[in-house]
């Protein structure tokens, strides 16, 4: 084998149990709930073929997901979003494994669970303590490994040395190294967007990519006009970055798709709606084999996608509008109507978020 496969049960184990520094936020969870990040337990947010998706399933995506990072509330419908699709591709792909009769034992799972119970020991935290802390019981939390176990018996026997390859030669530009000199154009909203707002940034930057591809504007002189970041001082010049670097995995993933002095289409990121282009770049020299690392986890996440791709056709997804959820026809964020609170009077006002705001805005700039 090109590198061994991380032991099953280990590696399923790996998914579940937090690093040290989730370890050391025992107040994450009530900081989610806080900003609203984690829907009630109970709460339908989508079917498929007829069968509900509760909130509960996308709340321990959410929770794991940001274990150690800050939490900043302009970037949980994006994430929500993503946690949500997530879900809905694990339900699809389970209906695949179930027609491949991929199936583990109960004494795979049991096996499984002490490991996972065994590594949060080793950090000092107990497994009813991890549980609360991602909102699940000992029930749907087997459940979920039984799920994991079953698709990495069937991604093992799929992704062997040749489909390696053939997968690091098909996205060479992302894992060798190169390095883009890229600039962008960011569209901002002044508060924390909804709907609106959204729709009303892609359609300006709709209309500056036009002006731009029609030559009635270049792209630095764009930048220098519309842009709301402080690289509009450059002309929207964001220096070399790589594939895996420190931006946001859209805008990488638009930057490193497009060809040289191409202007994409409006990429929305959790920061806003940014127009990418790069105009020279440093090639990279990296082989499968130095980064396998790196390739391994995205083979298997491609193959996922492509499965719940697949599966989806013949599937029906309904969305119930009750958390944010990509439209199928656009893929543009769609966000839940916002509700008002009401006053002792009985007036309405909106929940007090500048503080957010504020740290949002800060985090934007600092990209």
């Amino acid at each position: 084998m090109i590198g061994r496969w991380t032991g099953l049960v280990l590696c399923i184990a790996a998914t579940f149990v937090p690093r040290a520094v989730f370890a050391q936020e025992p107040n994450l969870r009530s900081e989610l709930e806080a900003i609203g990040a984690l829907k009630a337990v109970g709460t339908v947010v989508a079917t498929v073929d007829g069968d509900p998706v509760d909130a509960a399933d996308v709340n321990q995506i959410v929770s794991l997901a940001l274990r150690g990072q800050a939490v900043t509330k302009d970037a949980l419908p994006g994430l929500e979003a993503q946690a949500l699709e997530h879900v809905i591709a694990s339900r699809l792909v389970t209906k695949f494994l179930d027609s491949q009769q991929i199936t583990v034992s109960d004494a795979e799972v049991t096996a499984a669970l002490q490991t996972v119970k065994n590594q949060l020991a080793s950090q000092k935290r107990t497994f009813a303590d991890y549980l609360a802390l991602v909102g699940m019981n000992e029930s749907t939390f087997r459940k979920d490994l039984t799920w994991k176990l079953r698709w990495a018996k069937y991604y093992q026997s799929v992704l062997n040395d040749a489909e390696l390859q053939k997968f690091f030669d098909l996205h060479r530009s992302t894992y060798d190294g190169r390095e883009l000199h890229v600039s962008h154009i960011l569209f901002r909203a002044e508060r924390p967007p909804n709907q609106a707002t959204q729709d009303a940034l892609l359609k300006k930057a709709e209309q500056v990519r036009a002006d731009i591809e029609a030559g009635a504007i270049s792209f630095v002189d764009a930048a220098r006009k519309y842009s709301n970041g402080p690289s509009r001082r450059q002309g929207g010049d964001l220096g070399y970055i790589s594939r895996n670097g420190v931006m946001a995995e859209e805008f990488s993933k638009a930057a490193f798709s497009l060809e040289k002095d191409q202007v994409s289409k409006p990429v929305l990121t959790p920061f806003g709606v940014h127009l990418i282009q790069w105009t020279d770049a440093r090639p990279g020299t990296k082989t499968l084999k130095e980064v396998l690392a790196e390739v391994q986890p995205a083979a298997i996440q491609d193959l996922f996608q492509r499965l719940a791709d697949k599966m989806r056709a013949d599937s029906k997804i309904a969305y119930t509008g009750a958390i944010p959820y990509f439209d199928p026809e656009t893929k543009q964020i769609v966000l839940p109507e916002p509700k008002a609170a009401s006053t002792k009077d009985g007036a309405t006002k909106a929940p007090a978020d500048k503080a957010a705001d504020e740290k949002a805005e800060k985090a934007a700039d600092a990209k």
